[in-house]
């Protein structure tokens, strides 16, 4: 309504006001009236948030007096205030309602409250309804009062201030969207109250009125709950930095590259605030080619909250401009122009939408508006990309009807500009075809960049410098407990830095009232989480169903929670099948046990109540594709949740075979693994969850024997494997089907394995079976890219190995991760270790002539008598290594680390140790015939 304003007739000399003067009396019986109705209500069971379609608004008018029975020459003074006081109660309930269900226990205070009010602060000073309330509702002095009074009633149902005076907060943003939506359900009621003002819609068309109250929608959304807190996004949202390549005449395609001072004006990749970035593109861009704006960034990075911010905050900033905000996930363009996908979800229906236009507005004629820009937000354009044969063609569709939309609506003069978000992947894949330039294409940065990371990037406004993290932790206390404090002392170290870089991450690290530990596992917070989230949604949705004396209660939580747990570990696993993110039901049927399958049903039934359970902020139903699908909030849940499904098939497996440890039941257990893993190869995430899930079993009590069986049980498997492969062959669809499945399954027993020995910290056993290569062709089978092995899932799964002896000359082994593993004797001539870790391994007698061991890892490695003759160790870390008798003839040793290393009679004749550390080295007995040392090495080494 407050938009509306601007239609009012204004002409000098008419009335501008209704000259009806309420005082504190009238305010004070008409609230306890209103508010007195709803208590009875609430007292004899009225649900605070109807079902079967009902609203906040019917449940006002089933308990207050409805303003079309008002009695025949009742005049717009009486009219006005039924507007006003119903609307107040209208927000009132709808703010208070998501605290009460979250707090259970004070249901039954909530009722008995609502009818002891405490006194109004207001002044006996009489007020008016003047045209200002429709520009300015909250600026009502009643208004005010009302929210000083709530704010103060809230701590009575045993609040906490600071939570009282978040809730209070949004109370402005409700009552201006309350009073919109009660005009809205009886306008007729109200006609007296427009003639009296000079009706403020008389000189607006529908439309107009249509794009008011959708610019208020707008505005509101930013003040719901989120994730039903007590505050809102505007409340705990922090502004983000994100960075644009800036290319250059010399480098116009703008290829990224390190940069020294003299040369930081090219090709830069250039830090800038988001919403300034964004909001200077919406009052500048004059050509076609500045017509689309794309923002992109991982899974909970903020992108989403960004846009809904922008297109709330541009609302209340600029009346003139008409922005519409278009979910892509809502968007069906399957035989359907854009236009008309767009008037889908604009003119739809339902309570999500609040009816916005009763007509496509986009299909108006007088669309785009000559005279004032309109911005399209599309947000989540990886949404349109989903499984299946039609994915790109659809994502296609898309694009190229934006383009020619937008070509058609500017032609001449830009009026219609389109802002995409999208996650980083797919705005990369398709950038090129929106024809979106670099400095249009922006990329949302973490909360927090590392000193290292920040070299990456031209910031002359420091705006790096600011840990973000600490201001989202500081809003979100002030939010819940009333403090200023910033991120929790234990969560600020390396260990979590993953776990708080992100807006989604740290609401959910602050769910889970997780505050780090000493193992600094961060599955102990997706534990806690997962199990606090579980527990809340069965208690609010039983307490729920208790007050509308539902027979059919949830049992509970204890008696099902094994059988939910495997449901949710099975809907990850269909998604790590799939896209890494969306199960479809078909999928998640196949990934169930048969027990499970027939728990299922129950659970995804609505009149179960399940189903609440799955769709928390931790997943989401999607259903707009011809199957059920459900999306996890953050991929990295799903990726939690897969990592426990393989710990719990590694556990069933072992009770099986424990009782029963044949070849035929080992064959079973490989094919029971392979049908589970062979469908996808492992991500370096979820190994990361599988090794800390291990971990933490092996932390609790009897779990080390526990971890020391599976990795018995596994090593039987492995070592089937090897002798006899995976049983891939049967029912594969294609030889190149079976070969791909099998190396998943293959690489998957590899990390179950390695995850078992990195908690025991013993070595495991592969049998080779006397084949020197077993190693080398187990590592061929597994490597994807013949040319590479960077960033190979693979070849960090070889730490605590056991591969004495074997031949893996001229291998690549490029920063691969063999801490701790059993090379003794093994022969790695001119092999390629650069970056590698080889930390705490066993190399005693090891051929390594002419290896490439650059930036490598080998601090307290055993190397006694070990061949390093030409070997490359420039920059090597070498520190508590033990070298003695180890030939290291003609060796390039530059800068390397060899502090308390142990050279005692190794053989160092024309080895290169300029800039090498040697404090505390001890070099009695060694041959250093042709080595120069300076006098600092001299006296830092040992001699004697």
């Amino acid at each position: 309504m407050d938009d509306d304003a601007q239609h009012l007739d204004r002409t000098p000399g008419t009335p501008t006001l209704i000259a009806k003067q309420f005082s504190r009396k009238d305010v004070e019986s008409g609230l306890r009236s209103s508010l007195g109705k709803l208590q009875k209500a609430i007292a004899h069971g009225v649900l605070l948030f109807p079902t079967g379609g009902g609203t906040v608004g019917g449940l006002i008018d089933n308990l207050l007096e409805i303003p079309a029975a008002f009695a025949e020459g009742e005049g717009p003074e009486s009219r006005a205030w039924t507007l006003v006081h119903r609307a107040a109660g209208q927000a009132i309930l709808e703010l208070v309602a998501p605290v009460v269900e979250m707090h259970p226990e004070i249901q039954g205070d909530y009722g008995e409250e609502l009818a002891r009010l405490p006194d109004i602060d207001l002044d006996d000073a009489a007020f008016e309804i003047t045209v200002d309330f429709f520009e300015r509702p909250a600026a009502l002095p009643m208004a005010e009062a009302i929210r000083r009074t709530f704010e103060a009633w809230l701590p009575k149902l045993g609040l906490a201030e600071a939570q009282a005076r978040t809730v209070a907060g949004r109370f402005d943003s409700y009552w201006a969207a309350a009073l919109h939506d009660e005009w809205r359900r009886h306008p007729d009621a109200y006609q007296l109250v427009l003639e009296a003002l000079h009706s403020p819609f008389a000189d607006a068309a529908q439309m107009e009125r249509d794009w008011a109250r959708y610019r208020r929608w707008l505005i509101e959304q930013v003040d719901q709950p989120v994730f039903a807190e007590p505050f809102s996004l505007r409340q705990i949202y922090v502004p983000l930095r994100a960075w644009y390549e800036e290319a250059d005449a010399k480098n116009p395609k703008g290829i990224v590259r390190r940069y020294s001072d003299e040369d930081r004006a090219e090709n830069r990749k250039i830090v800038v605030d988001l919403r300034e970035r964004v909001h200077a593109w919406w009052t500048s861009a004059a050509s076609q080619s500045d017509a689309i704006l794309l923002v992109s960034g991982g899974p909970g990075s903020g992108k989403s909250s960004f846009a809904r911010m922008f297109a709330a905050e541009l609302s209340q900033d600029d009346p003139k401009a008409r922005i519409l905000f278009l979910p892509l996930q809502r968007m069906y363009l399957r035989e359907r122009t854009l236009t008309d996908a767009m008037g889908d979800i604009l003119t739809a229906t339902d309570r999500s939408s609040w009816e916005h236009f009763r007509d496509n507005p986009v299909s108006a004629k007088d669309f785009p508006d000559t005279d004032r820009r309109t911005l399209l937000i599309f947000d989540g354009l990886d949404e349109l990309t989903k499984p299946g044969d039609k994915a790109d063609e659809q994502t296609r569709a898309f694009i190229d009807d934006l383009r020619h939309s937008l070509d058609r609506w500017n032609e001449g003069k830009i009026r219609v500009l389109a802002l995409v978000t999208g996650r980083t992947p797919t705005i990369q894949a398709h950038a090129d075809s929106l024809k979106v330039t670099l400095q249009h294409r922006l990329n949302v940065l973490r909360f927090h960049v590392t000193d290292e990371e920040q070299d990456s990037y031209f910031d002359p406004e420091k705006r790096l410098a600011q840990d973000q993290r600490q201001t989202w932790w500081k809003c979100y206390h002030r939010l819940t407990r009333g403090t200023d404090d910033g991120l929790p002392e234990a969560l600020d170290q390396d260990k979590f830095q993953d776990l708080t870089a992100e807006p989604l991450l740290n609401y959910l690290v602050a769910a889970s009232g997780f505050r780090g530990s000493e193992s600094g596992n961060r599955n102990e917070l997706y534990a806690t989480l997962f199990e606090d989230v579980a527990q809340r949604r069965h208690a609010q949705e039983t307490a729920e169903r208790e007050r509308a004396g539902d027979s059919t209660a949830l049992a509970p939580y204890h008696e099902y929670k094994d059988d939910f747990d495997q449901i949710m570990e099975a809907f990850a696993t269909a998604a790590w099948r799939g896209d890494g993110r969306t199960a479809h039901l078909k999928d998640v049927l196949d990934a169930c046990s048969q027990t499970v399958k027939e728990r299922l049903d129950e659970f995804l039934a609505v009149k179960g109540g399940h189903h609440r359970l799955i769709a928390t902020f931790y997943m989401q139903m999607d259903r707009s594709g011809r199957e059920d699908a459900f999306e996890f909030t953050h991929k990295s849940l799903s990726e939690y949740l897969t990592a426990r499904r393989l710990v719990r098939e590694i556990a069933a497996i072992h009770r099986r075979l424990q009782s029963n440890d044949d070849l035929d039941d080992r064959r079973l257990g490989l094919a029971k693994w392979f049908r589970l893993c062979a469908r996808q190869p492992l991500s370096w995430e979820i190994v990361a969850f599988l090794r800390d899930e291990v971990r933490l079993l092996y932390a609790e009590q009897n779990g080390a024997a526990e971890i020391g069986a599976w990795q018995s049980t596994l090593e039987g498997l492995f070592n089937l494997n090897l002798t006899e492969g995976m049983p891939a062959v049967e029912n594969a669809p294609s030889y190149r089907s079976a070969e791909a499945r099998a190396v998943n399954a293959e690489e998957a027993l590899l990390a179950a394995a390695n995850a078992c020995a990195l908690a025991t910290k013993t070595l495991w056993l592969p049998d080779w079976r006397g084949n020197l290569y077993g190693l080398a062709c187990l590592l061929n089978r597994l490597r994807r890219s013949r040319y590479s092995s960077y960033r190979q899932v693979c070849y960090a799964l070889l730490g605590r190995m056991d591969v004495e002896r074997q031949c893996l000359a001229r291998d690549d082994f490029y920063v691969a991760d063999l801490a701790c593993a059993n090379l003794r004797g093994a022969d790695l001539r001119s092999a390629i270790f650069v970056g590698a870790s080889l930390q705490d391994g066993i190399l005693e007698s090891a051929s390594m002539r002419n290896a490439f061991l650059i930036g490598a890892t080998l601090a307290n490695a055993d190397l006694r008598r070990a061949d390093l003759t030409d070997a490359h160790l420039k920059t090597a870390q070498l520190g508590k290594a033990d070298l003695r008798g180890a030939s290291l003839k003609d060796a390039d040793l530059e800068d390397a680390d060899l502090e308390d290393a142990n050279l005692e009679d190794a053989n160092l004749e024309g080895a290169n140790l300029k800039g090498a550390r040697l404090n505390g080295a001890r070099l009695k007995g060694a041959n250093l015939q042709g080595v120069k040392l300076t006098k600092k090495q001299r006296a830092e080494a040992i001699f004697d």
